[in-house]
């Protein structure tokens, strides 16, 4: 079973001359989160969107981290108004050049509980990586997802590098030139960049000499 739909459930909400088309999801928490992960929402979101517009076509994307999200989400795209309950329920924020133009979609969070969950050892990543300078190298494929891999390569860099007690680093938004596949060129390594101030990076995956697009984490609360 994966995380959200195998075809594409869309609803339509008219609010006077605006149309809000709403994609529901369903997710499921990873390991032993109680928050939907990140490179779930990334993983969905692309899902959702490739069946929507054919995976050739997209290209450029930003996918923006707005905040953890406990309950399941919809995904939605048109004329959504922006209300302040709205703004305080959106989890997420992708923008994607497709073959119709530049897209935007939300996740947002409602009032549904997730009840699933399934495992994830995030030990099978961190077991055939090595730091080298400022750069981790994955040494083989570890059966997980492109984005998986770049989030826990880029945390483990963060959590050597930049340790903390009282926080944790998380990812925060990606930019990639198109979706990430190992058709594409799988990951082989994450270098930092730059920091900015002492809670914000940007990082750059990479497949072999390629910079597949970069990666930012944000130093947050536990």
């Amino acid at each position: 079973m994966q995380n959200g739909l195998s075809t594409l459930q869309i609803r339509i909400k008219h609010t006077g001359d605006d149309v809000t088309q709403i994609i529901p999801m369903s997710f499921r928490f990873k390991g032993n989160r109680d928050y939907i992960h990140g490179p779930d929402i990334y993983n969905e979101m692309i899902r959702s969107v490739a069946t929507h517009y054919g995976r050739d076509g997209l290209g450029k994307l930003r996918l923006t981290m707005r905040k953890f999200a406990t309950k399941q989400c919809d995904m939605t795209f048109g004329d959504l108004q922006d209300t302040p309950l709205i703004s305080k329920r959106i989890v997420s924020e992708l923008i994607i050049d497709t073959d119709r133009g530049r897209e935007m979609f939300r996740l947002v969070e409602t009032d549904k509980p997730i009840h699933e969950r399934y495992n994830f050892d995030e030990s099978l990543i961190e077991n055939i990586s090595k730091i080298d300078n400022h750069r981790i190298i994955l040494a083989q494929d570890s059966g997980y997802s492109e984005i998986e891999i770049a989030v826990s390569l880029t945390k483990q860099l963060h959590n050597n590098f930049f340790p903390s007690d009282n926080a944790r680093w998380i990812v925060t938004m990606v930019d990639l030139d198109k979706p990430l596949s190992k058709q594409y060129g799988a990951i082989s390594s994450v270098k930092f960049e730059q920091g900015f101030g002492d809670r914000l990076t940007r990082s750059q995956i990479m497949s072999g000499d390629t910079i597949l697009g970069r990666i930012y984490f944000s130093l947050v609360g536990k």
